[in-house]
C-alpha cells in the first residue's frame, strides 16, 4: 500500500495507472481513488531501508530528484504538448542553423575579399 500511496497524489496519477491496467477503481471517481490511496498511506509505517521494495524505491526517487530528468519533463510539457509545437520548435532550430551558416559565410567571404583588395559591394 505504500508503494501505492508514493506513485498516486492526485486524480490524473490514478487516471494514468489505470490507463495502463495497473489499478482498477471501483470507487466513483479518480479523485476519490487517490484520496483513498493517499489515506491508507498514512496509516502504514514501514521501513524503507528494509523493505522489499528497496530497491525501487530509490531508483524511483534517484530518478524523480534528477535535475536531468525534471528539465526534460518540463521541456516536454510545456513546450512539446502537441505535434505542432514540436513542428515549430524544430523549424526554428533550423532556421537559426541556416542564419548561423550564411552568418559564418559572409564573414569569409568580407575575409578573403578584403586580403585581394577586391569590392564586393555595388558601384554608385
Amino acid at each position: 500500500m505504500s508503494l501505492l500511496d508514493s506513485l498516486i497524489n492526485t486524480e490524473k496519477d490514478v487516471a494514468l495507472l489505470q490507463k495502463y491496467g495497473i489499478v482498477f477503481n471501483g470507487l466513483n471517481n479518480n479523485s476519490s481513488a487517490a484520496e483513498f490511496f493517499n489515506e491508507i498511506g498514512n496509516m502504514c509505517t514501514i521501513n524503507y531501508r528494509k523493505h522489499l521494495f528497496e530497491g525501487l524505491f530509490r531508483e524511483v526517487n534517484e530518478y524523480y530528484n534528477s535535475k536531468w530528468n525534471r528539465r526534460l519533463a518540463s521541456l516536454h510539457h510545456n513546450y512539446f504538448h502537441n505535434p505542432w509545437a514540436v513542428i515549430s520548435v524544430f523549424a526554428a532550430g533550423f532556421l537559426l542553423f541556416l542564419a548561423a551558416i550564411q552568418t559564418i559565410l559572409s564573414a569569409i567571404q568580407t575575409h578573403y575579399s578584403m586580403d585581394q583588395n577586391v569590392c564586393v559591394c555595388p558601384p554608385y
